[in-house]
């Protein structure tokens, strides 16, 4: 019984701190969920500001090396999961798809250099 209380109050202890750090992550709001119980103001949101301020081609190891500076842990699964539904929404074009271990490559549709579909 001793460990199973151990369990549930590490458990508790880490949502807490997973809480926190959505809230910061989204300017103190609590993060909504859409349907699918996607947090829509955390992962994407911060990787849709990445987007908007930092580079116009990158890869998602550039996100995630940014994302780890910033003391935001992600996983590479993860970040290439929204970049994907952002290349799908419209908000990314991919210039080089990934094979392999090389990551695909993203530019933001605005400094694309033609208008045509995804390569």
């Amino acid at each position: 019984m001793r460990l199973k209380a151990q369990i549930e109050r590490e458990y508790t202890e880490k949502m807490a701190a997973l809480d926190l750090v959505f809230k910061m992550a989204g300017g103190g709001k609590e993060p909504t969920t859409h349907g699918d119980g996607d947090p829509d103001d955390s992962l994407t949101k911060i990787i849709r500001k990445y987007i908007e301020s930092e580079k116009e081609i990158f890869t998602s190891m550039d996100v995630e090396n940014t994302l780890a500076t910033s003391n935001i842990k992600a996983k590479r699964g993860s970040i290439s999961n929204v970049l994907r539904k952002l290349v799908y929404t419209g908000e990314l074009k991919i210039v080089q798809r990934g094979t392999g271990r090389a990551p695909s490559v993203y530019i933001r549709p605005e400094f694309s250099p033609n208008t045509g579909g995804t390569t």
